[in-house]
């Protein structure tokens, strides 16, 4: 692997020598570009809440003081929406006005009403181990599910595993009944894949090593161990749990010729046949561990879905932001969103 890395890091420095100054210089602001898309760094756990509101067609999220919430949620239905690896609120825009335009429910004996009286996304540092991510995540959602009636989840890609920690590890599993994951690697990511990928990131991502699995998803022995903690055994919660899991199965529209990077990584580290979204195979984020977290998903097959989306349309997010749909196309034309949209009209309002 070690190999690969630096035959790569020496053709590039070739490269540079050989091609023409204004094309290396269009190489080096490709490369910025990219990096500054990066949260900044923190090697600490660092999260808080925000609220959304839309105005002219597109949402705005405001920072929560943790003095505000108590009062905000209080006695209400309440939407926690949680972003993945590298993410910002911003990724859930889509999501959020699809929920508040789109999804009516039949709500304490009132027809066509929005089923959540608050929206929250909320913004963490995603750097750090998934162990102290989802630590300080459990206690300042503990804030909300002390003062809300009722306190659902929705998570992409890693913000499942930061939500599954909460619920299964934090004891809010008593507490909190739905949660829809899309696009998580629930079995984790092939290391080697990804072991390659993560290298040319400038600083440490804890977070990511805690996903590492063999290319073999179901050698426990080649988990991680946050990975093998989370999955080896059946939650308290399993009774309670109500788990919904999307799957991507597309990956050549997934931010371009990334998507095919990431495919060919798979094909030659780890399992060729895997089908992916981009990042995440569909074996992962339908894991049949999940068997022994949650009862419903167990025995109800609809509540695992896979749809021809890579991993960023799996949750909505337009074509202009690594996604499927046109920003222009109308929100329900997205089959996921349909999906999400069927889930939460099924639960007991």
């Amino acid at each position: 692997m070690k190999l690969y890395k630096w035959l790569l890091i020496i053709f590039c420095v070739m490269i540079h020598k050989w091609i023409p100054a204004s094309f290396s210089s269009l190489l080096g602001s490709i490369n910025n570009t990219l990096v500054s898309r990066l949260p900044a760094y923190s090697p600490e756990a660092e999260g808080f809440f925000c609220t959304g509101r839309v105005v002219d067609n597109l949402v705005v999220w405001t920072r929560l003081h943790d003095e505000d919430l108590p009062n905000l949620v209080k006695d209400k239905r309440v939407l926690v929406m949680v972003h993945g690896l590298f993410g910002f609120p911003s990724n859930m825009n889509t999501l959020f006005r699809f929920l508040e335009s789109e999804v009516k429910v039949n709500r304490d004996n009132s027809l066509d009403v929005a089923p959540f009286d608050v929206m929250l996304a909320y913004k963490y540092n995603t750097y750090p181990s998934l162990y102290n991510i989802g630590d300080l995540f459990a206690n300042q959602l503990t804030t909300i599910t002390e003062n809300a009636k009722k306190t659902y989840l929705i998570a992409h890609s890693m913000g499942g595993l930061v939500s599954r920690y909460a619920l299964e590890q934090k004891g809010l599993g008593e507490k909190i009944k739905h949660l829809i994951t899309i696009g998580t690697p629930h079995q984790g990511v092939p290391q080697e894949v990804f072991k390659f990928c993560i290298s040319f990131v400038p600083f440490s991502v804890v977070s990511v090593t805690d996903m590492y699995a063999g290319n073999d998803l179901d050698n426990e022995e080649l988990q991680s161990g946050f990975l093998r903690m989370m999955n080896g055994y059946q939650s308290l919660y399993y009774d309670n749990a109500h788990y919904y899991t999307i799957a991507g199965s597309e990956y050549l529209n997934y931010n371009g010729i990334a998507g095919r990077a990431v495919k060919k990584l798979y094909d030659n580290f780890g399992n060729p046949d895997e089908v992916i979204d981009g990042i995440v195979s569909l074996p992962s984020a339908h894991s049949l561990m999940l068997e022994k977290k949650s009862k419903s998903w167990q025995e109800n097959p609809n509540q695992r879905v896979a749809v021809p989306l890579n991993h960023f349309g799996i949750l909505g997010m337009p074509k202009e932001e690594g996604g499927d749909y046109s920003i222009h196309e109308p929100l329900n034309s997205n089959i996921s969103l349909q999906v999400i949209k069927r889930w939460i009209q099924s639960w007991d309002w």
